[in-house]
């Protein structure tokens, strides 16, 4: 049973973009809508974890974790991903910026991993990425660990995405059934309840879309060298200035290439033969979402 303080609309409660410590548990009980809590601090959200950890098996559950402590995400991930060993606990802790997945083929399968995200700089999908060829260093880390009934995000700062991904799942969760069951969901009296492999769907694509590179200055760059390459002297020192602009301009093409060949390589990991016969990309309306981003 939720308590008084729950509220139903993150829209409307909750706020994100703040940098101090927050937590925040969204939950959905089968046949009913999606109920979101936050907290302060993980050790209000660990205790309510708990109680909630001990309820229906049926259930979803996504607990957020922003800013908080090394050892408190410790204490959320043993208590919901009890057979994860300390290596892949440290992983998930302690992740780099970068994007990376890997399965987990035990009992009760699950998926760890992290994503680089767009730092959050204004508010919504909206909001100008940072991520271009100069601030590919700027990205924030979300680490997360997936199972089919439940997922954890951490991460030290709102990223670009994470108020919309929160609206969406409480849009999603909130939904009548109605005939066929759409991606993510299933029937469980008169609301449809989520799984964690379509939130963490929504999640990667809504980070793949909001970190892709703004190419307006590169394509600036490159019509300005253009302009420079007809006009230059023969002196050494325009040809020395030349070439150091061509130099800085192959990095930051070099940087938005890697920063799109991992997002790919991600996409293509998540829609491969092995990942199809998990709960991860089990659902062909899932692995259509991956391919489309």
């Amino acid at each position: 049973m939720m308590t008084d303080d729950v509220v139903v609309g993150v829209s409307r409660g909750l706020d994100v973009h703040r940098t101090r410590p927050c937590c925040i548990i969204t939950r959905q009980s089968p046949g009913e809508t999606v109920e979101v809590q936050k907290f302060d601090s993980a050790e209000g959200a660990l205790s309510f974890t708990r109680k909630l950890s001990t309820g229906q098996d049926n259930s979803f559950m996504w607990v957020d974790l922003q800013g908080t402590g090394m050892e408190q995400n410790r204490r959320v991930l043993q208590l919901l991903f009890p057979e994860m060993q300390s290596s892949q606990m440290e992983a998930v802790l302690d992740a780099d910026a970068e994007d990376v997945v890997e399965l987990q083929p035990v009992k009760g399968q699950y998926l760890i991993g992290s994503l680089a995200c767009a730092r959050g700089r204004g508010r919504g999908l909206s909001s100008t990425s940072t991520a271009d060829g100069d601030a590919e260093g700027d990205a924030i880390s979300c680490s997360f660990a997936c199972s089919e009934r439940c997922l954890v995000t951490v991460h030290t700062a709102p990223f670009v995405g994470l108020a919309e991904l929160l609206c969406h799942v409480e849009v999603e969760g909130g939904r009548k059934r109605q005939g066929r069951q759409p991606m993510g969901r299933e029937s469980h009296g008169a609301v449809d309840i989520l799984r964690g492999s379509a939130v963490l769907c929504a999640l990667i694509c809504f980070t793949c879309e909001t970190y892709l590179p703004d190419p307006t200055s590169l394509i600036s760059e490159v019509d300005c060298i253009d302009e420079i390459v007809m006009l230059v002297a023969p002196g050494k020192r325009d040809q020395a200035d030349l070439l150091r602009r061509i130099s800085v301009l192959r990095r930051r093409m070099a940087a938005v290439n890697r920063q799109l060949y991992m997002k790919e390589k991600l996409l293509q990991e998540l829609m491969g033969p092995t990942m199809r016969t998990t709960f991860v990309s089990r659902d062909p309306r899932t692995v259509c979402a991956y391919r489309e981003t």
